[in-house]
C-alpha cells in the first residue's frame, strides 16, 4: 500500500488529482483545469505531430493492401482465407492433415 501512495503522491506533483477507486486502488484521476491550462501548449505541439505521424504512415508503404484473400484448402478440406503474398513466403501447413493450403482453385 505504501508504494501506492508514493505513486499517488508522484501523479499530484505532476498537477493531477488522484483518488482510490475500489476495488481497484488508485486509479481515478483527473485533470484539474489549472493543469490543463498549464500543458495546452505542448498537448497541441503533440496532437499536430501525432496528425503528421499519421499521415506519413499511411503514405509509407508500396501501395494500398489488397483485400482480396485468397480461398485456400488443405488434403482433408479444411478451409482457410489468406494474402497472397502470405501463402507465396512458406507453406501453411493443416494441424490435422499436415497437408500444405493450396489455393481452391488449382484443385
Amino acid at each position: 500500500m505504501e508504494s501506492a501512495v508514493k505513486r499517488a503522491a508522484q501523479v499530484r506533483e505532476l498537477g493531477l488529482d488522484v483518488t482510490v477507486q475500489p476495488p481497484i486502488g488508485w486509479s481515478a484521476t483527473t485533470i484539474p483545469d489549472h493543469t490543463a491550462a498549464a500543458y495546452a501548449g505542448q498537448l497541441e505541439e503533440l496532437a499536430a505531430a501525432l496528425v503528421l505521424w499519421r499521415r506519413l504512415e499511411l503514405h509509407s508503404g508500396s501501395g494500398p493492401r489488397s483485400r482480396n484473400l485468397l480461398a485456400c484448402v488443405c488434403g482433408c478440406g479444411r478451409r482457410i482465407r489468406v494474402a497472397k503474398a502470405t501463402l507465396a513466403e512458406a507453406p501453411i501447413l493443416c494441424g490435422a492433415c499436415a497437408e500444405p493450403f493450396e489455393v481452391e482453385e488449382d484443385r
